[in-house]
């Protein structure tokens, strides 16, 4: 293996009229983006230098420390587009075993061996493995979702479907078990889901389990579920099930849920006599929710412009990351992937015009109090610096990403709430500074309304400091951060 300073001086003989040399040398200088040039020096613009590449890869080897890096390096190395070399991607994913430390990596990996060896025992041997350390709910749906979608093995996965409802049903406390209400709905979905076993009598009671829970949020949404399964094939269950979602969410009304529960009627149940009945009952409290958290805007106008009354300049400089998950924003980039996964020129365009368009509302809703540059990091495994061109700068970059943007105000945590909320045209999760705790929380927005979070669902412990590993490096990389 050649050292870097080697590579460094062999790519300036060979590069030397190469528009894109001083950024590649200032990178690898940094000992920075080793893996990205190692895949430009692939491509046609550098004559499919493969020699080179390798032994940047090489390099990039001695720095992976954990399972991820290991199989995002493995991924790599075997695409037919770079090195096309399995025999190594094998001893990457070998390597990646001996670093696995939670059920998630141990899929992943057992994914990395199908997806990228086509390495099927392997896979299944790895599934196993995964299946005997099942404890959650959502464990069992994750796996569930890896053998029926990636291993398309249906009896594989109804075994474990029938296991996850067993422990569901006899848990000592069903609760713990299943966690949020949304892993009990997705179960219903499996068993009565046409991608799945299609069993829909069975799975309605997995769906009524639902209705134990006492939360307004986790009773509609379970609603919906069952609308979205039986509205075509059982509209009497679907009807008493959504009346008694209502009836329960109903019972529990409280502040920042009127205008949920409207337009659940409205827009769900599609009863326009029950939802005014609604309106005309608790007008005060919809326009009290209107007022502290945006809700019912078809009824009392937009706030588009309250935001313009928040003084910037009020608040006290200091350099801070917000970080935002983008999988909403860019999930229609999916039809643009090719079927082998992909992603075609029109993809990384579609990418590139949401990233833009969407910190460009970003800062103008912000009054330019954020720094012009950007993050990116894809799975929580590896942080690129964009440049406006995601073929460009981050081309292993996926739809499912985070970005990071520096504010530079110590702005309070209900302000970043109310502009963050003010941004109807886009759905995201965002995760900033309350400077009153001290905490990073995390906070869901879906086109001007609340998802979950922080502000919606209170001061939980699953929406503080739920950090990714690339928070603490980009604040190093503004510079503030030793």
């Amino acid at each position: 293996m050649m050292n870097l300073k080697a590579i460094i001086d062999e790519l300036k003989l060979q590069y030397q009229e190469h528009e894109d040399l001083e950024d590649m040398l200032n990178d690898l200088n940094a000992n920075d983006y080793i893996d990205h040039w190692a895949s430009k020096l692939c491509e046609d613009e550098f004559n499919n230098n493969t020699n080179l590449a390798r032994n940047l890869f090489e390099i990039e080897e001695t720095k992976c420390d954990d399972a991820d890096s290991f199989i995002s390096l493995a991924e790599t190395v075997a695409d037919d587009e770079k090195l096309n070399d399995k025999d190594w991607a094998k001893k990457l994913l070998d390597r990646a075993y001996s670093k696995v430390e939670s059920l998630d990596e141990l899929k992943s990996l057992a994914n990395a061996y199908l997806n990228i060896l086509g390495d099927k025992n392997k896979a299944i041997t790895l599934y196993k493995a995964t299946q005997e350390k099942l404890a959650e709910l959502s464990d069992y749906n994750s796996l569930i979702e890896d053998i029926n979608n990636e291993l398309q093995d249906k009896k594989w996965a109804e075994d474990i479907i029938n296991s996850a409802v067993y422990n569901l049903q006899n848990a000592d406390d069903m609760f713990e078990f299943a966690g949020y209400s949304s892993a009990i709905t997705q179960l219903g979905q499996f068993i009565g889901g046409e991608d799945y076993l299609n069993k829909q009598d069975n799975a309605k009671e997995i769906f009524d389990m639902v209705l134990l829970y006492e939360g307004i949020t986790d009773l509609l949404d379970g609603a919906r579920a069952v609308k979205e399964t039986y509205e075509n094939s059982d509209a009497n269950y679907y009807q008493e099930y959504t009346l008694k979602s209502l009836e329960k969410a109903t019972s529990f009304l409280d502040d920042g849920y009127y205008c949920d529960v409207y337009n659940f009627i409205k827009d769900d149940l599609e009863d326009d006599e029950k939802a005014k009945q609604f309106k005309d009952t608790y007008i005060d409290e919809m326009l009290n929710d209107h007022e502290q958290y945006e809700g019912c805007e078809e009824l009392f106008g937009s706030s588009e412009d309250e935001d313009e009354d928040i003084d910037f300049d009020n608040f006290d400089d200091r350099k801070n990351i917000v970080a935002f998950s983008m999988t909403y924003i860019l999930d229609d980039v999916q039809e643009l992937i090719e079927e082998d996964g992909k992603y075609t020129d029109k993809a990384y365009q579609f990418m590139q015009e949401k990233i833009n368009e969407f910190t460009a509302d970003l800062k103008y809703k912000f009054e330019d109090n954020v720094l012009e540059d950007i993050y990116l990091s894809s799975h929580n495994t590896k942080l690129y610096k964009y440049n406006g061109d995601l073929q460009d700068c981050c081309k292993d970059i996926d739809w499912e990403m985070n970005l990071y943007l520096c504010f530079t105000k110590e702005i309070p945590s209900d302000t970043m709430d109310k502009v963050f909320l003010d941004m109807d045209s886009y759905g995201f999760y965002a995760y900033f500074k309350d400077w009153d705790s001290d905490n990073i929380v995390t906070q869901g927005y879906d086109y001007g309304e609340y998802n979950t979070g922080y502000f919606s669902e209170g001061p939980d412990d699953c929406y503080i400091n739920t950090l990714d590993k690339n928070y603490t490096e980009v604040e190093k990389e503004f510079g503030f951060l030793e």
